[in-house]
């Protein structure tokens, strides 16, 4: 993802933007906004800044140290594609990121982060780490990486395809019945679903947006009565695909995903999500 040479350019212009946005330090995971385990081109940006290419790991960039954070599989790999004198290397269960950044923040320093590519329970983590170094977590609103990401690659676009009955066993609305009425039990009028994988077993749909796995990039908001709102890019959408949903599915953007979770919220409304997804 670039030498040696081109990732200590990238590191300058990061900490620059780091420094226009007001923030001592920035968080940098291996993940996209529906945190999978493979990303498209486009939500590289770990392995664009700092030429790590695994499938797991973390960078945290401040303004006087940096450090890169991977799992025992890595630790050779992260030797030969990341600057020893920009990145200091270090295990990511036994050295683990929140630790290491209590002990060197300091106090009013305001660390950032993108909260599309963090659970809440990862997001609980840097809080209390921030805390203890009195320090304060700041949730971006625009990633500074893309800001500085040169020729960086489009969103993927790849149509989203029917899965046969022969193939899954199951319509997608007996699927949808059986969890709605989980819903009904559980008195919760909502789920919210932000797992590609799921949404592709539940609609009984499958895509080519992400590498070695056949992902849709969607989210959905799935209804006691069994019927789901999805949110996806309409180019995605394909005459085959809506003669596949039946009447209880119904299509929106991706823009509009947010809007519809402040409806829930505002109307008070017992919503179902996984803070670990």
């Amino acid at each position: 993802m670039g030498s040696f040479s081109e990732n200590r350019q990238r590191m300058i212009a990061f900490r620059t933007e780091l420094i226009r946005k007001r923030l001592w330090g920035f968080l940098v995971p291996h993940a996209d906004e529906y945190l999978n385990e493979y990303l498209p081109a486009s939500a590289e940006r770990l392995a664009w800044l700092t030429g790590f290419t695994g499938s797991a790991g973390m960078a945290v960039v401040l303004h006087d140290t940096a450090a890169i954070f991977v799992d025992g599989r890595y630790v050779l790999q992260v030797k030969n594609q990341v600057d020893p004198n920009i990145f200091v290397s270090r295990h990511l269960t036994d050295q683990p990121i929140d630790a290491w950044l209590a002990s060197v923040l300091q106090p009013a320093q305001r660390f950032g982060y993108d909260p599309w590519l963090h659970t809440p329970n990862e997001v609980e983590k840097l809080q209390r780490a921030c805390e203890r170094a009195h320090a304060e977590l700041v949730a971006c609103e625009t990633n500074p990486v893309d800001a500085i990401w040169t020729n960086r690659p489009a969103s993927p676009m790849a149509p989203v395809v029917p899965h046969l009955l022969s193939f899954t066993g199951k319509e997608s609305i007996e699927k949808r019945k059986e969890l709605g009425g989980s819903l009904r039990e559980a008195q919760v009028e909502a789920a919210v679903l932000t797992a590609p994988d799921s949404i592709a077993w539940l609609l009984n749909i499958r895509g080519g947006d992400v590498a070695h796995t056949p992902l849709p990039l969607c989210r959905a908001i799935f209804s006691v009565d069994g019927s789901v709102d999805v949110y996806m890019n309409p180019q995605k959408v394909k005459p085959n695909l809506s003669a596949h949903f039946d009447s209880g599915v119904r299509l929106y953007p991706e823009e509009s995903f947010g809007p519809a979770l402040d409806a829930l919220g505002q109307r008070g409304a017992h919503v179902l999500c996984d803070p670990a997804r």
